[in-house]
């Protein structure tokens, strides 16, 4: 749905842009502005969506990791999904948590090496996506102003990049993923041939 909006504003900023030349009416832009909001509702309802898949998702594999005994972090499964929601806290406990998750996920689980190294990538993905959770709403806040709309100042500049930084995330959620399912069937295949 970002790419969705980011196709949207950067149609939007060419009307507005060819409206400076006198190509197109405002009542067209103003069309177009009503048609971008639907996209960023339907963004913000995919987003919802996907949020509680993923915190079901995630309530799962850190139950699995608890079977196995090598998660550290103690919480029980209504925390794990409560980090997400506690102002503050929701910063860095949950990135903890997949980090802890992705520690005790895999065959080599019990290796102290393991439990020190945290790969690069689940790191970018939190960092995108608390940066992304952050800009996206403030800056759609600053753009939809009437009196800032048709401007193609900063704040639309910084719109467009919040949105990118929502795909980054976003692919990268994908990998998180797929990557401490794979190594939880890994480590759950392995245990079931010894």
């Amino acid at each position: 749905m970002a790419w969705i909006v980011l196709v949207g504003l950067y149609t939007f900023f060419e009307r507005v842009w060819r409206g400076l030349g006198g190509r197109f009416a405002g009542q067209n832009l103003e069309s177009h502005w009503e048609q971008l909001e639907a996209a960023r509702r339907l963004q913000g309802l995919a987003w919802v969506v996907t949020a509680v898949l993923f915190l079901i998702w995630m309530r799962r594999v850190y139950g699995n990791a608890v079977a196995t005994g090598f998660v550290h972090i103690r919480l029980s499964p209504r925390w794990v999904v409560g980090t997400f929601f506690v102002p503050g806290v929701n910063v860095l406990w949950p990135f903890l948590v997949i980090r802890e998750i992705w520690s005790a996920s895999g065959p080599e689980a019990d290796s102290a090496i393991q439990r020190r190294s945290t790969p690069a990538w689940l790191a970018w993905w939190w960092g995108l996506f608390v940066l992304a959770t952050v800009l996206d709403p403030g800056l759609w806040r600053l753009v939809e102003d009437t009196s800032t709309r048709f401007s193609l100042g900063l704040p639309s500049l910084l719109l467009v990049v919040a949105q990118l930084l929502e795909i980054a995330a976003a692919v990268l959620g994908v990998v998180v993923v797929r990557r401490i399912s794979q190594r939880q069937e890994e480590s759950w295949a392995s245990a079931e041939a010894a």
